[in-house]
């Protein structure tokens, strides 16, 4: 399974009883507003990510806007997510 799935295929996955994670990553360039819009409508159970902070670093000149994370460093907020 990838990193995405259709709304069927979540749906069984639940109706099995196989734990999913749904995150939730709502990014627009020029609009901040992502939890804003994640809290007046979400998929049940789904986790908001927000792109700047927790799947990013601060933004240099050598490594662009929204550089990764390291390996520890996505460990560790993953798990505030839920996944281990």
């Amino acid at each position: 399974m990838g990193p995405l799935m259709a709304v069927p295929a979540l749906e069984a996955r639940r109706a099995a009883g196989q734990r999913t994670v749904v995150l939730d990553v709502r990014w627009a360039l020029g609009d901040p507003h992502g939890r804003e819009h994640y809290l007046e409508g979400h998929l049940p159970g789904a986790v908001f990510v927000d792109l700047a902070t927790e799947l990013a670093t601060p933004a240099t000149p050598a490594r662009g806007r929204h550089p990764l994370p390291t390996d520890a460093e996505f460990q560790e907020t993953a798990r505030h997510w839920g996944i281990n």
